[in-house]
């Protein structure tokens, strides 16, 4: 996730109380939307099940938003079906026992600090 976006105001508006004019600069920050309570209970937990429904519009934006989205969105969300599909399907598997994810930034990156430490599922 990329958590630095930077937008330029097109006509003053209000938001939350401020006051932004015709030509300033804002930085709309995805990890604080992507953690804010209402949208998203204990976001730092691991829930792929959080996503079986669509998100609320404007809560969910790793690529960004609008006129400059990431244009390897596609690509990105494509590789990862693949990816993640095709290693479930011949090794199951869970997060370890007890591991819980601490985010950390690296440049404009926001990564798990000591990676993503799995467990393999015994067939039933």
């Amino acid at each position: 996730v990329v958590p630095h976006l930077t937008r330029v105001v097109r006509e003053p508006v209000r938001i939350g109380g401020f006051d932004l004019v015709e030509g300033q600069r804002v930085a709309p920050s995805p990890w604080l939307a992507h953690h804010h309570p209402a949208w998203w209970p204990d976001p730092d937990r691991f829930d792929p099940a959080r996503f079986e429904r669509p998100p609320a519009p404007h809560t969910w934006f790793p690529f960004g938003l609008g006129a400059r989205v990431c244009v390897g969105r596609p690509f990105v969300m494509l590789q990862m079906r693949v990816v993640l599909g095709t290693l479930l399907r011949v090794l199951p598997a869970r997060l370890a026992e007890g591991w819980a994810p601490r985010p950390v930034r690296r440049l404009v990156l926001v990564v798990p600090d000591r990676g993503v430490p799995m467990e393999r599922v015994s067939a039933p």
